[in-house]
């Protein structure tokens, strides 16, 4: 309950953490996973969002807003 549905488009290993890119509809979305999460290339999963640590960007991906 409570998750955003979307498709795991691209999983990076940065060692005690993963990038995980996920689609949302057209658009793509990075969030971040506890080290060892792995999930075959689309894959739909469920994103939860804490809004105490989101970070959002403009589309460029440089500026914070």
């Amino acid at each position: 309950p409570g998750s955003i549905p979307a498709t795991v488009y691209v999983v990076e290993p940065m060692g005690d953490e993963v990038y995980v890119e996920v689609l949302i509809g057209d658009s793509r979305v990075t969030v971040r996973a506890d080290r060892g999460w792995r999930a075959p290339l689309g894959t739909p999963v469920g994103v939860c969002v804490d809004p105490a640590r989101a970070c959002f960007f403009e589309p460029g991906g440089r500026t914070a807003v």
